[in-house]
């Protein structure tokens, strides 16, 4: 027998009997995946025993979109921006109608191109892409409302100051009650003041600049607290279902693109 096999030390029970590794997890089993925001990206994992499979939006619905009305470049080098999207001609709008034909939508689900109900498939990496854009959009739409407070923050003191010079009344009944004269203090005074004017003294202060500076920040001072507290999810909802609902919700009357299941 070799010698220098004698002189090798025993091997130990956790050794020889060495502990399996577990078993992998379905996508189902992990819940902190559902909650991820958009801008991390979903591991990719190897296939369970239950295929899972990611979508996008409607068969011949654009997928990426615009945001409305703002200058958003998806090819910047910026951290909140992302890689321009490749061309996908299930997502096509001209090509819907030829998709939607009876022989080529049974094509499209025979080769699990799409799912019956209508929604196209996508390969992980590019269902992370869209969520990434799905997070831009969102960002964009919050700096828009901030950016829009400050400006009515702006207009609130202008009016404020020019109230005081032309000795307003509805303003003077406030600042000749203060020793120092604090915006934020007057302002409040002054919403105080205007929830016990009825109806009609209303009517004649609604033309007032300053009474119509403090509704104007009233109003996105509201659709910021509708935002932050859309920030966090449901317990029961998930990424896919925070939906293009809340963000016209929190932005009024303004178009949003439309975010789809997935």
């Amino acid at each position: 027998m070799d010698s220098d096999k004698l002189s090798l030390p025993n091997r130990s029970a956790g050794e020889k009997n060495p502990i399996p590794p577990p078993k992998q997890l379905k996508l189902d089993d992990l819940s902190m995946w559902k909650k991820l925001p958009y801008d991390n990206k979903y591991p990719l994992h190897k296939r369970p025993e239950k295929d899972v499979e990611f979508v996008t939006s409607d068969l011949g619905k654009s997928l990426y979109e615009w945001y409305p009305g703002k200058k958003f470049e998806l090819t910047s080098d910026k951290k909140t921006s992302i890689p321009f999207p490749t061309y996908i001609s299930l997502h096509d709008p001209y090509l819907r109608t030829y998709f939607e034909t009876l022989p080529s939508y049974k094509n499209l689900v025979d080769r699990g191109l799409i799912t019956p109900d209508g929604k196209v498939k996508v390969h992980i990496s590019e269902f992370n892409r869209y969520r990434m854009y799905l997070h831009h959009v969102w960002i964009m739409h919050i700096n828009h409302i901030r950016n829009n407070h400050q400006i009515e923050e702006q207009k609130r003191l202008q009016c404020l100051l020019k109230a005081v010079e032309k000795e307003d009344s509805l303003c003077k009944k406030i600042v000749e009650k203060k020793e120092n004269i604090n915006a934020d203090i007057v302002m409040k005074d002054l919403a105080v003041e205007l929830e016990q004017i009825d109806d009609v003294e209303m009517q004649e202060y609604e033309k007032n600049p300053l009474v119509q500076s403090l509704f104007n920040w009233h109003s996105y001072q509201k659709k910021l607290q509708k935002v932050r507290l859309r920030r966090r999810l449901p317990h029961n909802q998930t990424m896919a279902d925070r939906s293009d609902e809340e963000l016209q919700k929190s932005n009024g009357d303004e178009d949003i693109p439309t975010k789809s299941q997935g």
